[in-house]
């Protein structure tokens, strides 16, 4: 739930590139290389179409290989669509269930899905086409060596987006391992100027359930404090934060009225 928050709220921020015709247009320069990988750049020639979450990339194959072969990369592919057979196999290093439908001159229509994993988490939809088997399969073994589909490599128009999860996920760990460190000092703190006073363990609950509620209203008044997008994820998980404190918050009232109104109570009957 939180990514797809992320993917909404980033991309609408920064908006789309939009494709300059429906089959795309030739890969940057500077993009090639590192989408290519060890493939030649003769072998397929390559268009990319781009648009707000996604990227879809259509390659037609250059002889001796023939066919064609495309996929979606981006968080919310589109369904498989019927197909005669299905078989589990290989895309690079990611399991895939393909999909094949045979025509009637023998020529094979496949697609598939692949999960490329990471804190991204992105999908990729593949499909393909070639005139037989062989040929299918000497253009997928190529399609296989990318980088995308070798080694999990991340597409370059999402670097961004992933360094932001990076520097989201430090900021996670450091708030849910340094926030309780935090407050258990803080409590550990006043429960020891408690002992010294000799104060009643009623008491104690108390002083301690008001450092939790004094840790929330700090912790929530500095989140309002940012406006940034980084922040706002610091805020939406500090949400879970909250609710975890409040939590711990009412169990510990609970506990010190009950001990409050069991002492009145021992107190009376004596």
């Amino acid at each position: 739930m939180f990514a797809a928050v992320l993917w909404g709220l980033t991309f609408a921020l920064l908006g789309a590139h939009g494709a300059d015709a429906q089959d795309g247009v030739p890969i940057a320069k500077d993009e090639l290389p590192s989408f290519l990988g060890p493939v030649p750049a003769d072998q397929f020639t390559w268009r990319v179409v781009q648009s707000i979450d996604f990227d879809v990339y259509h390659g037609d194959a250059n002889p001796p290989l023939r066919g064609s072969v495309g996929f979606y990369v981006g968080g919310w592919p589109q369904d498989l669509g019927p197909s005669q057979m299905a078989f589990a196999s290989r895309l690079g290093r990611f399991p895939v269930m393909w999909h094949r439908t045979v025509a009637a001159d023998g020529s094979i229509a496949q697609e598939g899905g692949v999960a490329l994993g990471g804190i991204i988490n992105l999908k990729v939809h593949v499909w393909a086409e070639a005139p037989d088997a062989n040929d299918l399969e000497k253009l997928l073994s190529v399609v296989g060596q990318l980088p995308i589909f070798s080694s999990g490599a991340t597409p370059k128009r999402f670097e961004w987006l992933r360094d932001i999860l990076i520097q989201e996920e430090r900021i996670r760990h450091l708030i849910w391992i340094g926030w309780p460190i935090a407050v258990l000092a803080a409590a550990w703190f006043v429960d020891r100027l408690s002992r010294r006073r000799q104060s009643s363990t009623v008491l104690r609950l108390f002083r301690f359930a008001g450092v939790i509620a004094l840790s929330l209203a700090a912790t929530i008044g500095a989140g309002y404090l940012s406006r940034t997008v980084i922040d706002w994820l610091v805020i939406t998980r500090a949400m879970f934060l909250f609710a975890g404190a409040a939590v711990v918050l009412v169990l510990v009232l609970l506990l010190a009225s009950g001990l409050y109104f069991a002492r009145r109570m021992r107190t009376s009957q004596t």
